[in-house]
């Protein structure tokens, strides 16, 4: 699967650091295109699963927020 992680998911994601799973589990922390492995989107979406919330600490109205949830609902 193709990525394409933006500035500002790199900003949301350094902001939140360890606080919680679905962004340590992200699996590029860099900005850029890149190419992601299937079981790597797979574990990230556990991840996220495992929260209390959906994107607990991300501003859903955001770029961002609107990104990591495209993301999220293309893993099927």
């Amino acid at each position: 699967m193709k990525i394409e992680v933006t500035e500002e998911m790199v900003a949301t994601l350094d902001w939140i650091g360890g606080r919680y799973g679905w962004a340590d589990s992200f699996p590029c922390h860099e900005a850029g295109m890149h190419e992601v492995e299937e079981h790597e989107m797979w574990a990230w979406k556990e991840a996220v699963d495992e929260e209390d919330s959906l994107f607990s600490c991300l501003e859903m109205d955001s770029d961002a927020g609107r990104r990591f949830l495209s993301l999220y609902e293309a893993i099927i």
